[in-house]
């Protein structure tokens, strides 16, 4: 070891604020506007050196070296080294304490290059590694994070000479959260060209919708909504409706995408024209038209079936968005109807009753197959509600005499089913009922006590369904 070399090293750590957009706060400046200077704040709260004056230098038997730090609650510290020798090594430790109100975030940390010695080319003397405390890490308020600095005077350090660097650690405040994204409205519609074909004239607010009426039919609904978001312009990540049935059972999630095609504004105008349009809290047509004109919202649609048997009644609807930042919007609701319609179809045209011998009753039976021509009636259900088949027949020609009809006629739904007993031209409605998306045989029977042998008699049937009476089940 050489004694006596004077080494003068003063080291600069400091706490400095980066310049980050989206309204984070600097030290010194509110780039916000709402929040005071005062409330961003850190300094130094603890520093102190493994090797203060008067102490043996660390690794070695006997005190040539000190190493001094100050500025202890400030934003920088001066860490002096004096009598330095070529491989003297230090420590100093030290906490950063966030005084402020809102947290910080360490965002790097930064040494100047000015330590290469006098006179020569790209020789570093010093050594200087900030240890312990990490880029990223974020400092709560009240709470404290430690650090160290190692310091090393290498080999090629030159006597009597006189350093000084600066060790910056560099800190910002988080952004402040996103706001989540907004549902402004939104609405249901069809595909035909009135868009809600329940209502095709729109005397009554809100959608309303007719099932297909055909078996395995599909009822295509769209699900529309204007979204906006402050930080994405509405360019938000998802976008989905929740759909509940009438009883509220949960029936499915319909995913909805961005919908850029022109003329997107004037289908806003159309839907919201026709009093199909829920609008959010706070907002109204000419909110949302204007921020559709200014491109500072977005429309998103998604579209999913209801099959011809689903539930009449009441649809709720409840459209949510995330945005880039996976903030979830309050949820928009409203709802459409399904329109009840009973709605049936027979495979058959005809009913057979063949060969009837006179006071005898005659009885053609169905099955549960739908198969047209089979001469065994089946009915099925194509509505969306509960149905009662209703039956009137005129007397084929039998006539009637001073006692009544000639004829009479019985019916009745599947093979348990009740049966009625009903003359000609008198309207009957069998009691049993036709759930939704079911299938069942029918019977005739036919009871005539006058005819002439041999003649061929035939009529009319009118047959049809109806809602299901109330209180009929």
């Amino acid at each position: 070891m050489k004694n006596g070399v004077g080494i003068f090293v003063a080291v600069m750590i400091m706490l400095a604020w980066t310049g980050v957009a989206f309204s984070r706060w600097g030290d010194a400046l509110c780039i916000s506007g709402t929040v005071g200077t005062n409330e961003v704040n850190a300094v130094f709260y603890f520093a102190s050196s493994n090797d203060p004056l008067g102490q043996i230098d660390p690794g070695y038997d006997r005190d040539v070296a000190c190493t001094v730090v100050e500025g202890i609650g400030t934003k920088a510290l001066l860490v002096t080294i004096t009598n330095a020798y070529p491989c003297y090594s230090s420590r100093v430790d030290y906490s950063i304490k966030n005084i402020g109100i809102v947290p910080i975030i360490i965002q790097g940390i930064d040494l100047d290059e000015n330590l290469e010695a006098p006179g020569s080319q790209d020789i570093l003397e010093i050594d200087v590694i900030i240890t312990d405390i990490q880029v990223g890490e974020q400092i709560d308020p009240g709470q404290e994070e430690n650090g160290g600095l190692e310091i090393h005077i290498n080999q090629y350090a030159i006597e009597s000479s006189t350093y000084e660097f600066t060790a910056t650690i560099l800190l910002s405040t988080p952004p402040p959260p996103n706001k989540p994204p907004m549902v402004k409205c939104k609405w249901e519609q069809d595909l035909t060209g009135v868009l809600e074909d329940g209502d095709p004239t729109h005397l009554t607010l809100g959608s309303q919708f007719l099932p297909p009426c055909e078996f395995e039919g599909k009822k295509t609904v769209q699900y529309w909504a204007v979204i906006t978001d402050e930080e994405d312009r509405g360019n938000v990540k998802v976008v989905s409706a929740d759909v509940w049935e009438p009883d509220n059972t949960f029936k499915y999630q319909v995913p909805m995408t961005k919908v850029d095609k022109p003329g997107i504004i004037d289908n806003f105008k159309a839907a919201a024209g026709a009093g199909l349009v829920r609008y959010g809290l706070g907002h109204a047509y000419d909110s949302v038209l204007e921020q559709l004109n200014e491109n500072l919202a977005e429309v998103w649609m998604g579209e999913a079936d209801l099959d011809y048997h689903q539930m009449a009644g009441d649809y709720e609807v409840r459209v949510t968005a995330i945005d880039q930042a996976d903030n979830l919007s309050s949820p928009l609701s409203n709802t459409f109807l399904y329109m009840p319609v009973a709605a049936c179809e027979f495979d058959f045209t005809k009913v057979n009753y063949g060969n009837v011998s006179i006071c005898t009753e005659k009885w053609i039976g169905g099955d549960n197959i739908f198969s047209m021509g089979d001469n065994k009636p089946t009915v099925r259900n194509i509505g969306n509600v509960p149905c009662q088949i209703v039956i009137q027949q005129d007397d084929m020609g039998f006539g009637r005499d001073v006692n009544g009809p000639n004829v009479s006629f019985d019916a009745r739904l599947g093979a348990t089913g009740t049966s009625m007993y009903y003359n000609p031209s008198v309207e009957v409605t069998l009691p049993d009922v036709l759930d939704r998306c079911n299938t069942e045989k029918l019977d005739f029977s036919i009871h005539f006590k006058k005819g002439i042998v041999g003649q061929l008699y035939s009529g009319i049937m009118h047959i049809w369904c109806e809602l299901e009476s109330p209180g009929q089940r």
